[in-house]
C-alpha cells in the first residue's frame, strides 16, 4: 500500500459559514425597500454603504467577526482590516450576477438574504495546471487543480468569504428572486518593512 501526503500550494481559500444569521420577513422587506439601479444582468442598491444603517447592526457584527476569524485563522495574518462598501444585489428569475472581481478589496464577503436557486460561481481564465502548459487536458474528475470554474450552491442565511481579486458571479435564478449583501474589506495600517523596501501605510 502506497501512502502519500497531499499539500495544497497556492490555494484560494474560500470559506462558507452556513446559517449564520436568521433572516426574517421584515428583514427582507427592509432590504427590498432600498432604491435600486440597474447592473449588468440584475440590479443593486443605490446606497453602497448599507451597513451604516443601524437596522443591520446585528448582522454587521456577525459578518465582521467571521471575516476577522477568516483573516486570523485561515490566512494567518495580523494585519488590520477596514470595511469599505456594502450593498444589496437583487437578481430576479432568469437573471444572473455577471462575472467580476472587486478592485481595491483585499477580502469580500457575501451574505445570502434570500436564495433558493442559482449558484455562486468562481472562474479563472486557466486552471492551475494550465498556467505553465496551456493545454486542454483529458480530465478524469474535476477538482481545484484542473478546473476553470467552480460552482457552490448557497442558501438563505449563508455567508461566503474569499479574496477580493477572485473572479465570481452566479448562475441564473430559476424559481424566484435572489438577494445578497456584499461587503468589501481593505488592508488598513502599516504593511511591509523598511529593511525589505516594501513598507506601505494604508
Amino acid at each position: 500500500l502506497i501512502m502519500f501526503n497531499l499539500t495544497h500550494i497556492n490555494a484560494t481559500p474560500v470559506v462558507v459559514e452556513t446559517s449564520c444569521y436568521k433572516v426574517t420577513d421584515s428583514f427582507v422587506d427592509k432590504v427590498k425597500s432600498y432604491d435600486k439601479k440597474g447592473a449588468v444582468h440584475n440590479s443593486m442598491s443605490v446606497d453602497t454603504y448599507v451597513l451604516k444603517n443601524s437596522f443591520f447592526s446585528d448582522l454587521e457584527k456577525i459578518i465582521d467577526n467571521k471575516v476577522e476569524n477568516y483573516k486570523t485563522n485561515v490566512l494567518q495574518i495580523r494585519n488590520h482590516l477596514k470595511k469599505q462598501n456594502s450593498w444589496f444585489a437583487y437578481t430576479q428569475k432568469g437573471e444572473k450576477h455577471h462575472t467580476h472581481a472587486h478592485p481595491g478589496a483585499f477580502l469580500s464577503a457575501v451574505f445570502y438574504i434570500k436564495s433558493n436557486s442559482g449558484q455562486l460561481e468562481f472562474t479563472r481564465p486557466r486552471s492551475t495546471i494550465q498556467e505553465a502548459f496551456y493545454l486542454n487536458y483529458d480530465i478524469i474528475e474535476y477538482n481545484a487543480y484542473n478546473c476553470t470554474s467552480w460552482k457552490m450552491p448557497l442558501k438563505t442565511g449563508d455567508l461566503v468569504i474569499f479574496p477580493g481579486q477572485v473572479r465570481h458571479g452566479s448562475t441564473e435564478t430559476d424559481d424566484e428572486e435572489r438577494i445578497i449583501l456584499g461587503v468589501n474589506y481593505a488592508i488598513s495600517g502599516k504593511t511591509g518593512y523598511d529593511e525589505t523596501v516594501d513598507f506601505l501605510e494604508l
